[in-house]
């Protein structure tokens, strides 16, 4: 497995082009705070750099609201998003539909 280390870029990170997405988004976006050590954590355990549009929300986020909640883009997690990638698995989430 990749360290924390190598799983964050800082040359070239993937939040650059997320920032201009959510620039150019004409529906309402709340973009949840992250905790950072569940951030990292979350990098870590999913092997994903922050390169990647996926990896940059992850770490930078603890999710993201589209439209009051109509969709919801997995960050890190978050009070108003208890849903993460680590509980993608868990059988109590049937009715839920996951797009990566």
């Amino acid at each position: 497995m990749k360290t924390l280390s190598e799983l964050i870029h800082t040359e070239d990170p993937g939040w650059e082009l997320i920032s201009e997405w959510i620039k150019e988004a004409t529906n309402k976006l709340e973009i949840l705070p992250k905790n950072k050590e569940e951030a990292d954590n979350a990098l870590y355990l999913t092997q994903v750099t922050t390169r990647s549009p996926m990896g940059a929300i992850l770490h930078e986020t603890g999710g993201i609201l589209v439209d009051h909640g109509w969709i919801r883009i997995l960050g890190s997690g978050h009070i108003k998003l208890n849903r993460t990638f680590r509980v993608l698995g868990s059988p109590r989430k049937k009715k839920c539909t996951i797009i990566l």
